[in-house]
């Protein structure tokens, strides 16, 4: 795991214990995938706008709590820029 998919692991509040039925794995695959995302936001393949809308698609892919996606999805948008 790279600094930065840590970095979006600890955004996306595993010791919820709703975030933690999701499982180690799964909230490691999504702190990744997240990870990437932002990269491409960051060397401009997409916009900083659409970011928050990938994310949050990302976020409900993987089952993340809807009520906590938009927060997490918040945070992390805040992160990057």
């Amino acid at each position: 795991m790279t600094g930065l998919e840590a970095a979006f692991y600890d955004l996306l509040e595993p010791a919820a214990p709703e975030i933690a039925l999701l499982g180690e794995p799964t909230l490691r695959l999504l702190a990744g995938s997240l990870a990437a995302t932002a990269r491409d936001a960051v060397s401009g393949i997409i916009r900083l706008s659409d970011c928050d809308i990938a994310m949050r698609r990302e976020l409900r892919r993987r089952g993340y709590p809807p009520d906590r996606a938009a927060g997490a999805a918040r945070r992390m948008v805040e992160f990057v820029a």
